[in-house]
């Protein structure tokens, strides 16, 4: 972990020059500690820096979540902070995730979802691991079911590969045309459920912050307080604007906007 002031300076200095979105990235952000500052002690003086700019708080491992889950909760309460939590739980099987050695269990995961839900609209990201050695077909139901309980705005799909010089190189493997299988099953649901949730933003309106163009002239991505990803079309240079729009359409991967 960085010192607190090395990491406030840096911001500040951006901010100066600028910079509209900060990205708080690492391996796993609730590990942070630094002569006993925690995330959430850092969060809380980051909102405090004058300027008008958002903070993307990066992927969170749910075992050093659960120790500071009130108070990174009430950090999240301030408007700077997007409203999203990465939280990857890569299987929705507790045998697995032990064989995984992740040091956590699915009902820690879902208590975590649960109080961020109660207190905030937020976005919930998070990663599952197809085809680990040892996932039955009873076993990978469990992730299916999983996501379907809590239906996540996005999940990251990966298959399982085995690495040299690790445990797991020893437990049997599953075949590819299984693990293809699974995945391609659990993708379709990933997509319909993020189809779902994100009609459910049409009508919306609000403030978003133009974070960078689309592929086409006149195209803009933007993100919202829930770091909603957003299309708008303008002739006019809007990078790094904040402007106003309603939300008119919905497809998975991103929401349609028009502006206000």
């Amino acid at each position: 972990s960085y010192p607190k002031e090395m990491i406030i300076k840096e911001i500040e200095n951006s901010i100066k020059h600028g910079c509209k979105e900060i990205w708080v990235t690492s391996q796993d952000n609730a590990s942070y500690e630094y002569n006993g500052i925690k995330l959430p002690e850092l969060l809380n003086e980051i909102s405090d820096i004058s300027g008008k700019f958002f903070v993307r708080v990066g992927m969170m491992n749910p075992k050093n979540v659960l120790p500071i889950l009130k108070d990174l909760i009430n950090s999240y309460k301030n408007k700077k902070i997007y409203n999203f939590l990465h939280l990857p739980v890569q299987s929705g099987d507790n045998r697995i995730l032990e064989k995984m050695n992740r040091g956590y269990k699915v009902e820690d995961f879902l208590k975590i979802v649960e109080e961020f839900r109660k207190n905030l609209k937020i976005q919930l990201w998070t990663d599952v691991i197809i085809g680990f050695p040892g996932e039955t077909e009873e076993k990978f139901g469990n992730t299916v079911k999983l996501i379907k309980k809590i239906r996540p705005d996005w999940v990251n799909v990966s298959k399982f590969g085995k690495r040299p010089k690790t445990p797991v190189k020893k437990f049997k493997q599953i075949s590819s045309k299984i693990i293809s299988k699974r995945s391609e099953e659990i993708s379709k649901i990933v997509r319909q459920i993020s189809l779902e949730k994100n009609r459910e933003w049409i009508n919306w309106e609000g403030d978003i912050l133009i974070s960078k163009k689309g592929k086409n002239p006149g195209q803009w991505m933007g993100r919202n307080f829930a770091y909603k990803n957003i299309l708008i079309e303008n002739k006019e240079n809007l990078l790094g604007k904040f402007v106003k729009i309603e939300v008119k359409e919905a497809n998975y991967s991103h929401l349609k906007g028009i502006l206000k």
